[in-house]
C-alpha cells in the first residue's frame, strides 16, 4: 500500500466530485495510515457533513483513539526531558 499514491488518486477524484462522501472517507483513512490525524480529521467530518454513515463515524472514532494513544506516547518521551528542566531550575 502506498499512502502518497493513493492520496493523489483520491485527490483527483475529489477534484472531479467534491460531494462523493465516500471519497472524504477513504481520503480520511489514507490521511490516517500517514499519521497525519489533523487532517483525517477535517475529512471524516467533510463525510459525514454531506452524508451521516455509522462506518464514517467509527472510523472517526478509531482514528480518534489512534491519535489519543500517538499523543500519550509523546508526552511519556518528555517527562525526563521535562524533570532535567526542573533539576536545573533548582
Amino acid at each position: 500500500f502506498k499512502e502518497a499514491d493513493a492520496l493523489h488518486y483520491i485527490n483527483l477524484a475529489l477534484d472531479l466530485d467534491k460531494s462523493h462522501s465516500n471519497n472524504w472517507n477513504i481520503k480520511a483513512i489514507i490521511l490516517e495510515a500517514m499519521k497525519r490525524y489533523r487532517e483525517s480529521e477535517e475529512c471524516y467530518d467533510m463525510s459525514l457533513k454531506l452524508s451521516f454513515d455509522n462506518l464514517v463515524c467509527d472510523n472517526k472514532v478509531r482514528m480518534l483513539y489512534s491519535w489519543a494513544a500517538q499523543l500519550i506516547e509523546e508526552s511519556k518521551k518528555l517527562i525526563p526531558e521535562i524533570e532535567k528542566l526542573q533539576k536545573m531550575e533548582l
